[in-house]
């Protein structure tokens, strides 16, 4: 039998994707919609399965100008990770406007397990436009592979910011969630952290464990600002805080104008140092403090204002190496 011709394009070129391998299909199909990538199996008998392989999926709500009824999204994703069993997957992005109940928090909480069982690599779960916050499993999550994760408009519970079983993880971003429950963040591999716009506890502080930090970025928070322990590794560190942030209001350690916080567990209050965070921050080449849309510098020298910031970090007191200038 003589050669198949190739399929040729409306214009008269030849469709020359039928001469890139697998791999580089699996990769093209990744960066598409889930729904487009299952799409293409239509296409020639050589892809009625590559969809399957695909190295990444986008699984979302808001494919057309009206989301998606949740519904039919539980369907389709339910069909979809049974058909694809375990296949490896190098990023995953679940963002989603819909969610309404329990019954929903429960689906969506095993399609990110799910991905984590397929040893994704960049994991995004995005709830930021959706008004039910979706509470994540209290389980600490395990992975070998998984080295990117950005979580936006959900609630960590305690045992989940608990990344010691995740070797390789070394981005988190952390964005409108609430960490009032999370008691403890916990990598040794995390090189760079953002936490912007979450609550954090109104009685006890988060404690932030990262020894390996490279980067740091803590941007307007509600409540309690968190503890950090040692990064003897960090360059850049950002600093915002707010009048919603609770230092402001709600711990008056030194301050004969109003009573001592009440909290037996305060870390401003009852601890060796009234610093909370400066000590950890203290080897940080570029440090940027923010009050009140009015930032702070540090380069060779610390120089800061206003001065109202000092209750917060106590720098001269805690961190005497730096050179303070008002």
């Amino acid at each position: 039998m003589g050669k198949r011709a190739l399929p040729r394009s409306s214009d008269g070129d030849e469709d020359r994707t039928g001469d890139l391998p697998d791999g580089i299909l699996h990769h093209i199909l990744g960066s598409l919609p889930a729904r487009d990538a299952v799409r293409t199996c239509v296409l020639a008998r050589r892809w009625r399965h590559l969809w399957k392989f695909a190295t990444g999926l986008r699984i979302t709500d808001r494919e057309m100008r009206e989301p998606a009824p949740m519904e039919k999204l539980q369907d389709f994703v339910d069909h979809l990770l049974l058909l694809r069993g375990r296949a490896p997957l190098e990023t995953c992005w679940l963002n989603l406007t819909r969610l309404s109940s329990d019954g929903d928090a429960r689906r969506v909480n095993l399609w990110f397990r799910h991905a984590v069982l397929c040893e994704v690599q960049v994991l995004r779960l995005d709830l930021i436009l959706n008004g039910f916050q979706l509470k994540l499993d209290d389980l600490p999550l395990a992975s070998r592979c998984l080295a990117k994760l950005n979580l936006s408009g959900v609630h960590l519970m305690h045992s989940f910011p608990d990344f010691s079983c995740c070797p390789v993880l070394e981005h988190l971003d952390i964005f409108f969630c609430d960490l009032s429950d999370a008691k403890k963040i916990t990598s040794q591999s995390m090189k760079c952290l953002n936490i912007r716009h979450c609550t954090f506890s109104q009685i006890s502080r988060t404690r932030i464990s990262a020894p390996n930090l490279i980067s740091l970025r803590l941007e307007n928070y509600w409540h309690r600002t968190p503890v950090f322990e040692v990064m003897p590794l960090i360059v850049d560190a950002f600093v915002r805080v707010h009048d919603r942030s609770g230092d402001w209001y709600s711990c008056t350690s030194g301050n004969a104008d109003f009573e001592e916080c009440l909290c037996e567990d305060c870390d401003f209050c009852h601890s060796n140092t009234n610093c909370v965070i400066m000590q950890a921050l203290s080897q940080a080449k570029n440090l940027v403090l923010s009050a009140h849309e009015q930032e702070v510098c540090y380069a060779s020298t610390f120089i800061f204002n206003p001065p109202y910031i000092i209750p917060l970090f106590h720098m001269q007191k805690d961190c005497p190496s730096l050179d303070i200038r008002k």
